[in-house]
């Protein structure tokens, strides 16, 4: 998923909540990710909120951007099951400010899926 900065955070979490109830009708097991434009590290924004409110728990812990001094939070990956990843990892692939974020799944929880499954995941973008 993927926020213009030009996007206000109503739009997002209006987006974001339809996706979410939607996922959840037809899904156990939802990961959303990308680049949300809205700083996690700054504690309790209406993203984190809205992920609050319907279980889910962003695995991203580090700064994914460096513009300023301090780097900020912006690419999330949010789960309802995040015991089925093994970890996150974010690292300077060299490529201007941005910090590439890499997730390790679990393999004691693997199951099979087939790219139909891929297929009818919905992707939005706002």
């Amino acid at each position: 998923m993927y926020r213009q900065p030009i996007v206000g955070m109503i739009k997002l979490t209006m987006v974001g909540e339809q996706l979410l109830r939607s996922c959840l009708k037809e899904y156990k097991n939802i990961v959303l990710m990308g680049d949300l434009n809205v700083n996690m590290l700054a504690g309790n924004t209406a993203l984190s909120n809205l992920l609050e409110i319907y279980g889910f728990k962003n695995l991203v812990n580090t700064p994914t951007c460096y513009k300023g001094e301090e780097g900020t939070l912006l690419d999330i990956v949010a789960t309802n099951v995040p015991k089925r990843f093994q970890g996150i990892s974010v690292k300077d692939i060299g490529l201007g400010d941005f910090h590439s974020t890499i997730f390790y799944r679990s393999y004691k929880y693997f199951f099979n899926t087939s790219k139909e499954d891929f297929e009818s995941v919905p992707f939005p973008c706002c």
